[in-house]
């Protein structure tokens, strides 16, 4: 009598296992097909794009290179050849925080060598953000227009503009700062269309 009666609970209770599996799955099957979903993919898309976009713009200006200028033109990076030569990075990193007069640029510049250890980790550096800016125009724009897809161009255009090939191939700091404007643009506009403390708050962080 026992083990039929352990054999039908545990049978009841593998049928429930399974059929609680198939819910989820089923739950993970809408997801896949719901406009949430297709907005995430759709940022997917438009970040490795505008990333292959200024791939190809750094690589042709790492290869050819202006005569007579490193990838240090403006000293925000001045922290990876002092990297390269002591091989300290994590050190060195540390070290000289407190002693440069801006912040966050060196910072990300040397972070950046630290994790991928190549000199041209500036402009991987350089070319991520972008990247970043594109699919957040991506994101703001396809959410508040009827046409997802006007979104879509602008940050392609954001990401293909020419003029601006060559900050991708140096140490420029520009990218980083357009990051941090497009997100300031963002949150300020939509604090003036829904007010909320969270917003409110990214707003002053990014200001400071």
């Amino acid at each position: 009598l026992y083990p039929n009666v352990f054999c039908n609970n545990t049978g009841i209770i593998m049928m429930n296992i399974i059929k609680k599996i198939r819910q989820q799955y089923a739950k993970i099957d809408e997801f896949l097909v719901s406009k949430c979903s297709r907005m995430i993919w759709f940022c997917l898309f438009s970040f490795v794009l505008s990333a292959s976009i200024l791939s190809v713009y750094a690589w042709y200006h790492i290869t050819y290179p202006a005569p007579g200028y490193s990838y240090d033109i403006d000293s925000w990076g001045h922290l990876i050849p002092k990297m390269v030569e002591s091989g300290k990075s994590w050190e060195l990193l540390a070290n000289s925080v407190h002693s440069l007069r801006n912040f966050l640029v060196p910072f990300l510049f040397g972070l950046s060598y630290c994790l991928i250890g190549i000199p041209e980790s500036g402009q991987i550096l350089n070319v991520f953000v972008q990247s970043l800016s594109s699919m957040v125009l991506i994101i703001f724009f396809a959410s508040s227009v009827k046409k997802p897809f006007l979104g879509f161009f602008i940050g392609l255009i954001w990401a293909m503009w020419y003029p601006f090939s060559s900050y991708y191939g140096y140490y420029f700091s520009e990218p980083i700062s357009w990051f941090v404007f497009v997100l300031l643009w963002m949150f300020i506009t939509r604090l003036l269309q829904r007010p909320r403390w969270s917003t409110a708050i990214s707003v002053g962080m990014l200001l400071a």
